[in-house]
């Protein structure tokens, strides 16, 4: 065995539950190359890498309203059950063995340094995937210098969706600072709009009204049935929303 320190299976199993699937693979991968196994040592962050992909690439596949009722623990708990599987199968009579020949174990720094870089690891890789999909689903049109996009179910006339892009526009929502899009969807005999609201805003009573005046207006004078705004948020566990109308005070 090479001179060194060990990760205890506790460890490995709070830096995976609180750092990510990547870390999980790369103490054990120390782990291996601590205890002379390079080829597995190799392998394990060859499979970390193919395992966090595909893991978070499966999570957005999960449509928003099912991902939003999934507990918070419940993923991580998932991946720091496939780690102390690892364990259990390939280090664990050799952690102990190696702690009982007066092996040093790694210090609670080391380990916590490892975690919060896997943290940032695994956010950063959410952020930089989701900036390629597509805010919504069906069809797109896009308005204005910024090219601000209403996404919108193929049966709603292009009429309707300009109707509503012009009225944007004027209102100020599709301006010439920041793009932004929304999704209209046809619901039984009213449209359901879609708009990014922070969710901090959601209860705030200039923004209220400001949506309900927005709401009122897009009803009367711009489309063709009534309009219901919805406040959509993004979070780590999905999509959420809010009927402007359930807020209103």
């Amino acid at each position: 065995m090479e001179k060194g320190k060990v990760f205890t299976r506790r460890a490995i199993l709070v830096s995976t539950y609180f750092g990510g699937p990547f870390v999980s693979g790369y103490l054990l991968a120390q782990n291996f190359k601590l205890f002379g196994e390079e080829e597995k040592s190799r392998k394990t962050i060859l499979y970390s890498i193919i395992f966090f992909i595909v893991f978070f690439e499966l999570l957005f596949m999960i449509p928003d309203p099912i991902m939003s009722k999934i507990p918070n623990f419940i993923f991580p708990a998932f991946y720091s059950w496939i780690a102390s599987l690892i364990i259990a199968s390939y280090q664990e009579e050799k952690i102990e063995q190696f702690i009982e020949e007066g092996g040093d174990k790694e210090s609670v720094w080391k380990i916590a340094g490892i975690s919060v870089i896997g943290l940032v690891i695994t956010v950063g890789y959410i952020i930089l995937r989701s900036s390629f999909l597509a805010p919504f689903d069906g069809d797109v049109k896009q308005f204005g210098q910024l090219e601000h996009s209403i996404y919108f179910d193929s049966e709603i006339s292009t009429t309707e969706v300009d109707k509503l892009g012009q009225a944007l526009i004027e209102y100020g929502y599709f301006g010439e600072e920041v793009q932004q899009a929304v999704n209209l969807k046809i619901n039984e005999d009213r449209y359901n709009l879609y708009i990014f609201v922070s969710r901090d805003w959601w209860e705030n009573k200039d923004v209220l009204e400001s949506m309900n005046y927005l709401e009122n207006y897009l009803s009367a004078k711009i489309m063709s049935l009534p309009v219901s705004i919805i406040m959509i948020d993004e979070t780590v566990k999905g999509r959420i929303e809010k009927e402007v109308s359930s807020l209103s005070p």
